[in-house]
């Protein structure tokens, strides 16, 4: 069967244009897509290589190329044909083929046509139990007592819609085996059909009839004398709807179809169809005879990278920059420069998205993003690049980052004064009060504050998963102020036993899931915070023991779909939050 793989070079040249890399689905632009496949099969991934394996349906499928894919490889098993008449005990039709190849020159998004050859079956044009109706994909019918042949298994460029007459999109072809012919009083077994690429069994006693010849790389397979019809392309030969001229098996579908079985002459047995010529991709494998069922797998291997996450300064401190940068190389294998973009995340928050550009490294491209409003403590940061038509999506890469303050404060303490650029109160019982002043930045975590906080034209604020049992103020702040926000801020939330107010801060403001056990005030707030989120103040889930009154903020505030829990009266701004 080598000169099936011979025959591609010369086979009307249409096959090998598609597959030197001039693969196009008419009316479908190729579209940018991730690195899983859209496929109508069932796909696993294992490591860099996914793989979809398709069973028969009677249907078309389809498989569109994922980014980072210019070729797949396939590996198709025809359907084999059917018995004659007799049953499971009769003369057996021919098998199926099996091809592999690697199917190049593919467009990222373009469609590729699956289908997966059917075993005959019975209709009502056969007798008995007999499957006679050739298989879905180019299976011959032998409309009575013979076996029907098995459909080719193939993948094309162009739907079933666009007929091969036409144009022949196909790449891959598994060849269909050819069907049973019909039993005779002198030959009670039958005729075995043909095996993908070989004619069909001829009949053994009497005047006896020819079996059907096989596809070649140009026509179909000669009919079986006498009265046997040939396979045409891409179609197996189909005997004539007569009880005479129908016992010879159907031939099996393929590039070309086998041939009918010729048809019984006198008391002879029927010839068995001829199985079709498969297709194999230029250095593909096969075809080789199989037993196992029809199907199609196509599987592909994506270029991968390598990534690398810095953050500078670390440590760093509170309310400065901190620059993170993703380094994105290709692994070996490649020169192409990784393009599309980098996420940044903060413990599962996004920071931001930025794009790659080159550098870092021979063929590496890095992509920066900066941000200033990260909370003493340590951060866990991540960078997940996006892949793209040449690189598939990597695991996240991750850094911890450290945020300290000019001054911390911790332990048992009486009252404190923020002094400095930065006050952090961290993990400390205080006993008093806590005031900070302009120009300094405040954060209270985890802590107790028996007193009350406030805080007068200070930078950045911050109170998070703390105990104050006096009232809370924040005054004048220039830039974010946050008062627990258990999501993007990580800042867990507060019992404060008495009232808050916060008042004219212009850098945008959050108070988020708080116990509060007096009023809430909230006036002449402005400006917005460092989540696209944060772009009015934020006064959301929290419990308020007395009233809750907004006024004169810009914008309004929101409670972003959590409605606070408020004893009192609400009024203002917030008299629906």
């Amino acid at each position: 069967m080598s000169g099936y793989r011979a025959g591609w070079a010369g086979r009307r040249g249409r096959a090998l244009a598609v597959a030197a890399g001039m693969l196009c689905v008419a009316g479908i632009a190729p579209v940018a897509l991730s690195g899983t496949a859209h496929a109508q099969g069932t796909c696993t991934t294992s490591g860099n290589t996914t793989t979809c394996t398709f069973a028969f349906t009677g249907a078309e499928q389809t498989f569109t190329v994922p980014g980072g894919v210019s070729s797949v490889q396939v590996s198709a098993i025809g359907a084999a044909g059917a018995p004659n008449d007799t049953g499971d005990g009769g003369t057996p039709g021919g098998m199926g083929a099996q091809v592999s190849g690697t199917l190049s020159g593919l467009s990222v998004g373009q469609t590729l046509y699956v289908e997966v050859g059917g075993t005959p079956t019975n209709s009502g044009g056969c007798i008995g139990s007999t499957r006679c109706t050739g298989g879905f994909n180019g299976g011959g019918s032998s409309h009575q007592t013979g076996g029907g042949g098995g459909g080719a298994s193939d993948v094309r460029t162009q739907p079933r819609s666009t007929p091969l007459t036409t144009t022949d999109s196909r790449l891959i072809v598994a060849a269909g085996g050819g069907g049973g012919g019909s039993f005779a009083f002198c030959d009670p077994g039958g005729t075995p059909g043909g095996n993908a690429g070989e004619a069909g069994g001829n009949g053994t006693c009497g005047t006896a009839s020819t079996g059907g010849g096989p596809g070649t790389q140009t026509m179909g397979g000669t009919g079986g004398t006498p009265g046997g019809n040939p396979g045409h392309l891409g179609t197996g030969g189909s005997g004539t709807d007569s009880v005479i001229a129908s016992v010879g098996g159907g031939g099996g579908g393929g590039l070309y179809g086998g041939g009918n079985g010729g048809t019984r002459n006198g008391t002879a047995a029927a010839g068995g169809g001829g199985g079709g010529s498969s297709l194999v991709p230029p250095g593909g494998t096969g075809p080789t005879v199989t037993s196992a069922g029809a199907s199609i797998t196509i599987s592909y291997t994506r270029a991968t990278v390598t990534t690398m996450l810095t953050t500078s300064p670390n440590p760093s401190l509170f309310g400065h920059p901190v620059t993170l940068t993703d380094t994105v190389c290709p692994a070996s294998g490649s020169t192409a420069t990784p393009t599309g973009t980098v996420t940044f995340t903060d413990d599962g928050a996004t920071l931001g998205t930025a794009p790659l550009s080159p550098g870092g490294g021979d063929h590496c491209a890095q992509a920066r993003l900066t941000w200033s409003n990260l909370l003493p403590g340590g951060h866990t940061l991540t960078a997940q690049y996006s892949g793209d038509a040449t690189y598939a999506v990597p695991a996240a890469e991750s850094a911890t980052q450290t945020v300290n303050c000019t001054r911390t404060v911790a332990g048992s303490v009486a009252s404190v004064v923020a002094t400095g650029e930065s006050t952090c109160i961290l993990n400390a019982t205080v006993r008093g009060s806590v005031t900070a002043g302009a120009g300094t930045a405040l954060f209270i975590g985890n802590s107790t504050v028996q007193g009350s906080v406030a805080s007068f034209g200070s930078t950045l604020v911050g109170v998070c998963g703390t105990t104050v049992t006096g009232s809370l103020a924040v005054d004048g702040a220039s830039r974010f102020v946050v008062i627990g926000d258990p999501g993007d801020d990580h800042c867990a939330a507060n019992q404060i036993q008495s009232s808050v107010q916060l008042s004219n801060n212009n850098g945008g403001l959050e108070a988020i899931g708080n116990h509060i056990g007096g009023s809430l005030l909230v006036t002449g707030n402005t400006g917005t915070g460092p989540f696209p989120e944060d772009n009015r103040p934020e006064i959301e889930g929290n419990t308020i023991g007395d009233s809750l009154a907004c006024w004169g903020n810009t914008p309004p505030p929101t409670n972003d779909g959590h409605p606070n829990t408020v004893t009192g009266a609400r009024t203002g701004q917030c008299s629906t939050l």
